[in-house]
């Protein structure tokens, strides 16, 4: 085989396309496919300006939380390109997910050149105690493949277990280190290690030598060290490999034609266990990338198999910056090398392609460019270390890379180590935006990626060879595409006005709204559209649209509105991987303070407090008003957004369950009371038919639910609505029901009137309230309840002046031991930052 290499000045053609560019330009002579790779690069370019596509990163002030805690958040949303404000979207799209995928919260964060922040109460119904995916979206990234959609695990614990009463333990046997995990157990557990083996650039090809990547999981979902070999169809070992501590390795592999290949892992007990090793192709192409953290070059090499009759290629380079191109003729040998100066790209990931002259994807393959060129973060002290109560002083300091002072919008969480684990391995801002989006799967150990020395980036090369991937559409790159979502720059309304005799002509729109006063107008065109742009983000927007034609008269008009799509996660499928906490074992200091917390609450306690009884107006409760086992009334439904009827019974009834055998509620069958009228008048309604009932009723046209399980509440509702009520069995539980109020009191069948419409818009989440800092100016008394805050400071709107400076203070608890202290943000203006340090407190 002859390798031929080419720079910048060899014997190809090399295009350009950067976006701030208006025109191609050639680094090399002009030659055979130079129309071909102009079109292909023009293609590309055209496809990266028309997405623009978008990066969240939200950070929280920690991950666990108490039933009573509320999470703190800071959102930052990018033009992905540039890392820049977004050009399309000002509204952030927020789903809290369950265990089970589904959605518990939804809500909107209006931001302000791509920055908001807010706060998420977690003692609201639907965050009972588990695990919880938050996932945040503007509507333009719903265009797009869905991993790039930003995801975060958070926990909820029972407070009676939550009771900042431990301090970290950092070498349990239960958090082992990732230098010290290794296969153990039994042999019929490793049956669960989940290894495999992927060839660099997709495929292994006769003849040709490649790099295989491999990747191995303990059944917990975390890598381990092992050794192994590969063996041939003769059981004959053929190569060796040896995974590191986060279970990747990469080796140098040359298959022969028509042979079959498996691996064999020694495991515990001295025995071997095996696995499916790739096939081998007769022919085809192969793409490696040498991408050494010593090199300023990055070398690409093309092979061919000696059969492949295809000789000429399209070698693709694109970034967030723009697009190369490199004509590839292999015709007279069957190596090439193209060495580029890594300088040209700027730090994050480089997807290259190797297409054939079809513009066929054939190789594949993703490497990760690391300046090292982020903000430079330094956080300061005014003492070494901090009492108890004590005010700490704290200073930040950020430069870019070239020292230049930067001014920019960071957010800051201090939090006690005796409370909250170190979880920031799992992923911050750089990680985040630069890395996420080009890795398939969880990474473990996330931040690790972003260090500094050898180590670090060869790890990080060997995550993109196992876990890299590519959502690109190489099949529509010449054709324009139609976008389904829009962005949102601002919250607007949009809808139609339709006639019942088709009339053609412009009709009188008018928005209402109550809470806080709001009142706009406007008319629609000739074919009935109308638009409410630029509206104010209100914390739970409830609007009356009315229309009515030139006689001001509405008898004959409906209103359309336009309602929003949400995406469907429950689809999918996609169980998160749970949150793995450090042990933690008991701190004498916080079991006395906590002890002492509970005592004095229970002293303070010398009345009871009786709460108003919660009730539906114009509701037909047999029982009387709020006279049920549970009720929610309008100002719940509210907070719920724009859901369905089946949505929040769900989420917010007790035991509430839709089966084939039809609703329950725990045990007891359910019926629906709509404005006093059963909702299946003594027909059996089927499972689907039921279930399209209840999705079919919008949140907005209910008033309230009144829930009847006991039988104190269902003994009327039994005699008025069962023909035999004398017959039920109450030992078995009887039947239960809801009674459900609609806003036109008309029953089951109630229909929106002429002319107008009750909008009722996602709530937005706006930072209406503050992290709460106390004050301190003397030691505490021994009466006073301690202070054990388990994030002890929260800034998520710190902006740093000409000379990328802030300072602020905080106070201490009642607590000795260390803090963390995280800070994350950006400039807005393509550089981001991340900074952790530790505080003392004795």
């Amino acid at each position: 085989m002859k390798l031929t290499r080419l720079n910048l000045t060899g014997r190809c053609l090399l295009l350009l396309f950067l976006i701030s560019s208006a025109s191609i330009s050639s680094f090399a002579q002009s030659g055979g496919s130079s129309e071909s790779i102009k079109k292909l690069v023009s293609a590309l370019s055209t496809r990266q300006n028309t997405d623009s596509l978008e990066s969240v990163y939200v950070q929280f002030d920690k991950t666990v939380y108490g039933a009573s805690d509320t999470l703190w958040y800071k959102a930052y949303v990018f033009d992905a390109n540039s890392l820049t404000s977004p050009g399309k979207s000002g509204i952030l799209h927020v789903d809290v997910l369950n265990a089970e995928h589904a959605v518990v919260k939804r809500f909107l964060v209006p931001l302000v050149a791509g920055l908001g922040w807010g706060y998420l109460p977690l003692s609201d119904a639907g965050f009972s105690a588990g695990q919880y995916t938050l996932k945040a979206y503007t509507n333009w990234m719903l265009n797009f493949d869905d991993r790039a959609i930003f995801s975060k695990v958070f926990k909820v614990k029972p407070d009676k277990n939550a009771d900042a009463s431990t301090a970290l333990v950092r070498n349990s046997s239960s958090t082992t280190s990732a230098k010290d995990r290794k296969v153990a157990g039994s042999a019929s557990a490793q049956q669960n290690y989940d290894l495999q083996f992927m060839p660099e650039g997709g495929y292994l090809v006769a003849g040709v030598e490649t790099t295989i990547g491999c990747k191995v999981l303990s059944p917990e979902g975390r890598g381990i060290s092992l050794k192994g070999k590969i063996l041939n169809g003769k059981g004959e070992s053929v190569a060796d490999f040896q995974t590191s501590e986060r279970g990747m390795a990469n080796f140098k592999f040359k298959a022969q034609a028509g042979e079959k290949y498996k691996a064999s892992v020694a495991l515990a007990g001295a025995t071997n266990a095996n696995y499916s090793f790739p096939e081998v192709s007769a022919s085809g192409t192969v793409l490696n990338v040498d991408n050494h953290p010593d090199s300023s070059k990055l070398s690409i090499f093309v092979r061919r198999s000696e059969s492949l009759k295809a000789n000429h290629f399209y070698l693709i380079m694109a970034c967030r910056a723009g697009t190369y191109a490199v004509d590839v003729d292999l015709s007279k040998d069957t190596e090439q090398m193209i060495q580029i100066s890594k300088k040209k790209f700027p730090t994050g990931i480089l997807h290259i392609s190797l297409l054939n002259e079809a513009y066929v994807p054939l190789n594949d393959r993703l490497v990760f460019i690391n300046h090292h060129d982020f903000l430079n973060l330094q956080v300061a002290t005014d003492k070494d270390t901090y009492g108890k109560r004590d005010s700490i002083g704290l200073s930040i300091n950020v430069k870019d890379a070239q020292s230049n002072p930067i001014v920019g919008s960071f957010s800051m969480s201090v939090t006690d180590d005796n409370q909250v684990a170190d979880n920031l391995v799992n992923g911050n801002i750089l990680t985040e935006i630069l890395l996420r989006s080009g890795v398939k799967g969880d990474i473990e150990d996330a931040a690790y990626y972003m260090e500094n020395h050898a180590e670090a980036a060869g790890g990080l090369d060997v995550l993109l060879l196992t876990q890299g991937w590519t959502a690109f559409d190489w099949k529509g790159l010449f054709t324009n595409r139609e976008m389904k979502f829009k962005a949102e720059r601002f919250f607007e309304i949009q809808g139609r006005v339709v006639g019942a005799f088709g009339a053609k002509s412009s009709k009188k729109v008018a928005l209402l709204g109550t809470k806080p006063i709001f009142l706009k107008d406007t008319v629609t065109d000739e074919r009935g559209y109308f638009i409410f742009k630029n509206l104010p983000p209100f914390e739970y927007p409830v609007f009356q649209i009315r229309t009515s034609n030139a006689r001001d008269k509405s008898f004959d008009l409906n209103i359309e509105i336009d309602e929003p799509q949400f995406p469907d996660f429950k689809i999918k499928n996609i169980q998160p991987k749970p949150i793995i906490e450090q042990v933690l074992v008991p701190n004498e200091e916080l079991t006395r303070l906590k002890s002492f917390q509970q005592k004095l609450d229970g002293t303070m306690l010398k009345e009871v407090n009786i709460n108003a009884i919660k009730t539906v107006n114009n509701s037909d409760n047999l029982n009387g008003p709020g006279q049920a086992d549970q009720v929610l009334n309008e100002a719940d439904l509210k907070k719920e957004g724009r859901v369905t009827l089946l949505e929040v019974l769900e989420k917010r009834i007790k035991g509430f369950m839709l089966t084939a055998n039809g609703a329950r509620i725990n045990t007891q069958p359910l019926k629906f009371i709509f404005d006093g009228m059963d909702l299946e008048f003594g027909q059996n309604l089927s499972f689907i038919d039921l279930r399209n009932e209840l999705q079919g009723y919008s949140i907005e046209n209910i008033t309230g639910l009144e829930v009847a399980v006991n039988m104190k509440y269902t003994s009327r509702y039994n005699f008025r609505h069962q023909e035999n009520s004398h017959l039920i069995s109450y030992v078995e539980g009887g039947p239960s029901y809801i009674e459900i109020t609609t806003r036109a009191k008309k029953g089951p069948f109630a229909k929106p009137a002429r002319g107008m419409y009750l909008y009722r818009s996602l709530p937005f989440s706006l930072p209406l309230k503050e992290f709460y800092v106390p004050k301190y100016h003397r030691q505490k008394a021994e009466t006073e309840a301690p202070d054990l805050r388990p994030t002890v400071y929260w800034n998520p709107n710190i902006l740093t002046d000409a000379e990328g400076k802030a300072s602020f203070f905080f106070y201490t608890t009642d607590v000795a031991g260390t803090y963390t202290v995280v800070v994350e943000g950006s400039d807005m203006n393509g550089n981001l930052g991340f900074f952790k340090r530790k505080i003392k407190v004795e």
